[in-house]
């Protein structure tokens, strides 16, 4: 997450992005103890940004332990490999959340955004009710699989995109991903641009 795209690193681009939005309050690196994450927690003390160190693989434990920091009402999850992460789009699935009463509001049901625009937001007292009973790696690692597996059980309220984009790719999890994440913002000479600009961009390359 630390490499240098374009001059910035990844994470920052990250969190770049994510400030723009218009219903964050604050944002929150959530990374491990491990000394392997030391160099994030260092680039976020240069940043001024909050970082938050627990648990390397019950990832739940780790947000649990933030959210008793924080105790926010509710809280948004958003991948720290997505530097082309759509700030408007983070501000529609805070609005769809508050509209709709709920403990989950996702875009990853049925996924037709594309990959590096996965948006979820919880609400912290349902999170705080039920994450201590992950029991499996996987929950606890992939902190909103539990809601998916038991759905019947949760509010959870699913946005979709007017077009399917699932197949596009605007994260960064190998060398060919962060090529192809330089070659658009070089094409989209380094604009914020919207996540459906993006998206176009990455479907001329």
């Amino acid at each position: 997450m630390l490499l240098q795209l374009k001059d910035r690193a990844i994470l920052g681009r990250t969190l770049d992005r994510l400030s723009r939005s218009k219903t964050i309050s604050r944002l929150v690196v959530a990374t491990s103890d491990n000394t392997s994450d030391d160099p994030i927690a260092e680039f976020c003390a240069l940043e001024c940004v909050r970082c938050f160190r627990g648990s390397l693989d019950n990832v739940a434990a780790r947000f649990r332990q933030v959210l008793e920091q924080e105790r926010a009402a509710q809280f948004l999850r958003v991948s720290g490999d997505s530097p082309l992460i759509d700030a408007a789009l983070v501000d529609q699935a805070v609005r769809y959340f508050h509209a709709g009463a709920c403990d989950l509001a996702t875009n990853i049901v049925t996924r037709t955004f594309p990959k590096g625009q996965s948006v979820e937001v919880l609400l912290t007292e349902t999170f705080l009710q039920v994450c201590d009973t992950f029991s499996t790696s996987d929950q606890q690692e992939h902190v909103t699989r539990f809601y998916y597996e038991n759905a019947s059980v949760f509010r959870i309220a699913s946005f979709t995109s007017g077009r399917n984009y699932g197949d596009i790719n605007l994260s960064i999890d190998t060398e060919l991903d962060f090529a192809r994440v330089a070659a658009i913002l070089e094409r989209s000479g380094n604009r914020p641009g919207t996540w459906s600009e993006l998206a176009s961009v990455s479907e001329c390359l």
